[in-house]
C-alpha cells in the first residue's frame, strides 16, 4: 500500500518534507482508498452512499482521478 510506504518513510525520516504528494494518487490508489472505510458509514459531503458510489466504480474513479489531475 502506498500509504503504508509513505507512513514508514515519514517514521524513519521525520525531517523529510513532503512538498506535494499528488503525483502518488492514481486510479489504483483511489481504488485502494475506496476499500478502506466502513461501507456502513453515513453518506459523504455529496450525500452519496458507498453503495451508490460503487455502482459504477471504475468510471467514478476515472472521473475523480481526471478532476484531481486537472486541479478541479
Amino acid at each position: 500500500m502506498k500509504l503504508q510506504s509513505i507512513a514508514q518513510q515519514a517514521q524513519h525520516s521525520p525531517a523529510m518534507v513532503f512538498h506535494n504528494g499528488l503525483h502518488l494518487i492514481d486510479r489504483a490508489f483511489l481504488r485502494e482508498a475506496y476499500h478502506q472505510p466502513h461501507k456502513s458509514s453515513a453518506p459523504g459531503m455529496a450525500q452519496v452512499t458507498a453503495q451508490q458510489y460503487a455502482e459504477n466504480l471504475d468510471e467514478t474513479l476515472r472521473e475523480l482521478h481526471e478532476r484531481r489531475r486537472d486541479h478541479r
